[in-house]
């Protein structure tokens, strides 16, 4: 009952295409998970969780999952997921932090995710956001120690502040939008049969992505590195654009 007028209030207010379900949380059982999500996708709307990307029986959630949101640390390149795509669905991923989950992580955390999920034609990022503000809790953010959500700071007045975490984090989406911009055009002039005009532009772009996050451990930690590959996309996305 509470799925059928769910969707019908989305439906209503024109937000059915807004919304997406998030029917628990990292299911141990991913069986388990599909029979818990069915009635809701049965109403019609949109269901997903974040999951494991290990499951031996992950078949069962197809129909239901949507999108698929599989952990930054399991095994996201599983070809499952690659055919999911091309039978047209769209698989995120998530993390738990920025990549790294405390707060000692040093600034240039916050952009890997963000390159990475264009490097490997991931179609959405997710990265916690919420607050969690109760009496017990307020002011202090959801998950504080792990420094997932220490992105936002509270002034005695309510004011709420971006901090330099969130900031940075803003910079990594940036980033994916620029590599996706330069990706996009790729694609166009390629249809267009300009193929010889932006022969070598797709290796380039490569290249850059494989030197500074060549896999989801291991990018550099150095500034600069990222300065310069980022003023080379800026340099790709000018060429591109003329």
């Amino acid at each position: 009952m509470f799925a059928d007028q769910l969707a019908n209030f989305l439906k209503k207010t024109g937000r059915q295409e807004r919304f997406i379900l998030k029917v628990s949380d990292e299911p141990r059982d991913i069986k388990e998970w599909t029979e818990w999500a069915k009635v809701y996708r049965k109403a019609g709307l949109r269901t997903m969780t974040c999951h494991s990307g290990n499951y031996p029986d992950i078949e069962g959630a197809i129909g239901v999952m949507d999108p698929w949101c599989p952990n930054y640390q399991h095994n996201v390149l599983r070809n499952f997921f690659r055919e999911r795509q091309k039978a047209g669905e769209e698989v995120w991923w998530y993390c738990c932090g920025v990549p790294v989950t405390r707060l000692t992580g040093s600034p240039v955390e916050n952009l890997p995710f963000y390159w990475l999920t264009k490097k490997w034609n991931f179609d959405g990022a997710l990265n916690y956001a919420a607050l969690h503000c109760n009496v017990y809790v307020e002011p202090v953010p959801f998950r504080y120690d792990h420094g997932m959500d220490h992105r936002v700071a509270f002034l005695p007045d309510g004011t709420l502040l971006d901090t330099t975490r969130r900031e940075l984090e803003s910079e990594g989406i940036q980033d994916m939008k620029l590599i996706e911009y330069i990706q996009d055009q790729i694609s166009q002039l390629q249809q267009q049969g300009q193929r010889e005009a932006v022969t070598k532009i797709p290796q380039r772009l490569k290249n850059l992505l494989e030197e500074v996050v060549p896999y989801k451990y291991g990018y550099s930690s150095q500034p600069e590195v990222w300065h310069q590959t980022r003023a080379a996309l800026y340099e790709l996305a000018n060429r591109l654009s003329r």
